[in-house]
Formats: structure tokens, C-alpha cells, sequence
């Protein structure tokens, strides 16, 4: 009897096991309100340009084991491949950095990037958005150069992964945020003084939507949510 009994509790784990993972593997969309469920009418269309810039006060920043680098100014756009996916599909076209001290430049190599968008089952409305080299796109890579000692290397991985907190817009404390936390990066190229590795951390604000054939919306509300 004892062994019927453990062998049923195991299988019931086993069971909440595959459903828990069944339900994190979800379709998702991008949506204008923060639903359980996204109805039709409020999800963001294939083809929707969101673009991001740094959060008021904030700087981006890149650490190496040679040189900080901190940006006053950056900016990226995303387009929605697709209304909604398992995961959601779309590319970022568009990277800049700018304003920036402890090198000379930075900029980003092997646009667009493919990425992928995955509901935060932890938390309602948010999401985690994964850039990948994928089909069509290029290896994300950061290229610094006139760094310290006359250095210049290329940065970059597999796979980066970007946080997404769900926002209803308008003023900036309710803007809907795109957060890179000392996102670990490799060396791929360029001086050996730089470092094997450099981390990059970001706050981004998501200042406008603008959906195929419509007006561009300023400080959109954003949520990442389950589609039918």
C-alpha cells in the first residue's frame, strides 16, 4: 500500500509538472490592456513598430575588465512579425548609442535581429524578450571602439534575454519597459586587454506604437498576454 501510495504521488507531481509547463508555453501577444486573455480588438497587428529609448536618468552601461562605458543616449525599434506566436516573432531593426564616455563609439553589428517574445508566467502583463541570431538575422554583436590603451573589440552571444514590464503609457512611471540587468556579454573579436567578457545594463521606455495604416500613438500602453 505504501508503495501505491508513492508511486501516486509521484505521478501527480509528474502531472502539475506537464501542465505547469503546458501553461508557460502558451501563444502570446502584444496587448493593449492587461487581460488574462488578449481579445482581438486590443492586440497590437503584424507589422506594429515599437520604439524604446533610455528611461529618463538612466544610462546604458557596458563593464569590461579594461574600460566602463556609460551612454546617455540610446534608442531601438522592434516590428511584430506576427499578432500573435508561441513565441511571438519579431526582429529589432534599429540600435544606437550615443553621448557616450569611456570609449569614443558604440554601435551594433549584423541588424535586424531576430528576437522572440515569451509571456513571464511570475508576473501578469510582463514578458522576457530573447534576441537570437535565428533564421534571417545576425548574430547580436556591440562594437566599441577608441577605448582606453587605443583598444577595440566586439562583444556579443547566442542568445541575450530582455526583461518586459507590461505598462498603460502616458506618464513615465506607468510606461511599459524593456530592462537588460548585467546582461553578460562574450568577447568575439578585438584587443585581448578588453576582457573575455563585459556586461551591459539598460532601462528602456516604450515611447511609441505605430501599427500599420494607423497614427502613431506616444507612450502606448503596452502588456505582453496570452492569445486564444
Amino acid at each position: 500500500m505504501r508503495l501505491v501510495r508513492i508511486l501516486s504521488l509521484a505521478s501527480v507531481a509528474a502531472l502539475a509538472t506537464v501542465c505547469l509547463v503546458a501553461g508557460s508555453a502558451s501563444a502570446v501577444t502584444v496587448c493593449k490592456k492587461n487581460e488574462e486573455t488578449c481579445k482581438a480588438e486590443n492586440r497590437y497587428p503584424a507589422g506594429t513598430e515599437l520604439s524604446a529609448e533610455l528611461r529618463e536618468e538612466t544610462q546604458a552601461v557596458f563593464k569590461t575588465a579594461l574600460f566602463t562605458v556609460k551612454c546617455e543616449e540610446s534608442t531601438f525599434n522592434d516590428v511584430l512579425l506576427e499578432e500573435s506566436g508561441k513565441p511571438l516573432l519579431d526582429e529589432i531593426t534599429t540600435f544606437t548609442f550615443s553621448k557616450c564616455e569611456g570609449c569614443k563609439a558604440v554601435t551594433v553589428e549584423n541588424l535586424p535581429w531576430h528576437t522572440e517574445l515569451e509571456q513571464d508566467v511570475a508576473k501578469k502583463g510582463n514578458g522576457i524578450l530573447m534576441i537570437t541570431k535565428g533564421e534571417g538575422g545576425g548574430r547580436p554583436d556591440f562594437e566599441f571602439a577608441g577605448c582606453p590603451l587605443g583598444a577595440s573589440c566586439v562583444y556579443g552571444e547566442g542568445k541575450i534575454t530582455l526583461n518586459v514590464h507590461g505598462g498603460d503609457g502616458g506618464e513615465a512611471a506607468k510606461r511599459a519597459r524593456v530592462v537588460a540587468a548585467e546582461e553578460v556579454l562574450l568577447r568575439k573579436e578585438g584587443n585581448p586587454l578588453c576582457g573575455a567578457t563585459a556586461t551591459w545594463s539598460a532601462e528602456y521606455d516604450i515611447i511609441v506604437a505605430k501599427e500599420p495604416n494607423e497614427e502613431a500613438v506616444v507612450n502606448p500602453p503596452v502588456w505582453v498576454a496570452p492569445s486564444p
